[in-house]
């Protein structure tokens, strides 16, 4: 049975808040087809739009199944600036789509960083630190950011240039020995063509004793006979205390197994490719969605899900959990850590049935059956 995507997260929020439902025994019950919802997804999304580029946001009010965590993708033109900001209430956490970058950041402990960042790296900025971003070279820069609130975005950020030209004067003078009326009145949420010339700090600032950065590509691959996994939590990526990136890709006829997340809710983008998501959604209910790119899923903690390819093509997911480190449990691996008599019990399975089972992780499998998938 196939579910829209709306449907999908509305039944994922209701299975992580539902107290009670009815056990269903056999066949699960036929539901009717749903009517027509706009997407989640960047593609029907508004942009605003900059001298510097382009900003699409989703936040809880976009997408109310999605309660904690909110979105924006930002598609910079060559030399574009984002202004300096700040973040009230969320960490952020980005991920390079296409082309280059610089990243700014000053954290309260007075160290600045200044440095690139290229097509498949992340970065992780906590609530409160100052950063800016700058997009090199000559083809742009497309990144999305994700936070971990459900509120914030690009948009509502907290400018630099907005505290001081709205500061009273005799503030804004006696703390910087300027006056408002001399601070730009460009917009710099995001401004056209710049050159920043020196990185370098205008007065004293040390380096960072963590990188804000961080080349999520470099990181040794799980690599299955379906595709490769790759994750940076806190382990790999020390300044993921909040927010923790993945790359899952499916080759065709990949699938990634079914599993669930015990300690974080996930939070995922299409970057190319089709796939199926097949989701347990309590007794009786197994939904499945489709997605393509620039749609946008979302997984309560412990909801168990896996992914399958559709149209003969690779699929690249880029998956966030609000947590410091990864925590999942596959099928392959519960069964191959339980007893063989447990299993024998719960599942119906003869002693030879049970031998035969995965003795390890999977993880990532191709379809063995792909006539009928």
């Amino acid at each position: 049975m196939l579910f829209h995507r709306r449907d999908f997260l509305r039944s994922a929020l209701a299975a992580a808040t539902i107290s009670a439902v009815p056990t269903v025994r056999g066949k699960p019950e036929k539901q009717k087809s749903p009517q027509s919802h706009a997407e989640p997804s960047f593609n029907g999304a508004k942009a605003d739009v900059f001298p510097g580029g382009t900003i699409k946001s989703l936040t809880v009010k976009e997408t109310p199944s999605i309660p904690n965590m909110s979105t924006s993708l930002v598609e910079m033109k060559p030399g574009a600036l984002r202004g300096l900001h700040w973040h009230k209430t969320a960490s952020e956490f980005g991920y390079v789509v296409s082309g280059n970058c610089v990243l700014t950041v000053y954290d309260p402990n007075n160290h600045m960083e200044s440095g690139p960042l290229n097509a498949g790296d992340i970065w992780l900025v906590p609530r409160g630190f100052s950063h800016s971003l700058w997009a090199a070279g000559n083809q742009g820069c497309t990144f999305c950011t994700v936070y971990d609130d459900g509120i914030t975005t690009e948009q509502n950020a907290l400018h630099l240039t907005d505290l001081l030209r709205l500061g009273r004067p005799e503030i804004i003078h006696s703390s910087l020995g300027i006056r408002p009326d001399r601070i730009s009145s460009a917009d710099l949420l995001m401004v056209g063509r710049t050159d920043p010339g020196s990185l370098l700090p205008h007065g004293f600032a040390g380096p960072a004793p963590e990188s804000f950065r961080f080349k999520l590509t470099q990181l040794p691959q799980m690599k299955s006979p379906g595709g490769t996994f790759v994750q940076a939590s806190s382990s790999e990526f020390p300044m993921s205390q909040t927010l923790i990136g993945a790359i899952t890709i499916l080759e065709p006829d990949g699938i990634r197994e079914p599993h669930w997340h015990p300690n974080a809710d996930e939070w995922d983008l299409v970057l190319e490719g089709n796939a199926l998501i097949t989701i347990f959604d309590g007794p009786g209910r197994l939904n499945t969605v489709q997605l393509g790119p620039n749609d946008i899923g979302f997984l309560p903690r412990n909801q168990a899900h896996a992914v399958e390819t559709t149209g003969g093509k690779t699929f690249k997911l880029l998956s966030v959990f609000n947590a410091s480190s990864f925590q999942s449990i596959g099928i392959s691996e519960l069964l191959a850590g339980t007893p063989d008599t447990l299993i024998e019990q719960n599942l119906g399975l003869s002693q030879e049935e049970v031998s035969n089972l995965p003795k390890e992780e999977r993880f990532i499998v191709k379809n063995s059956l792909p006539d009928r998938g």
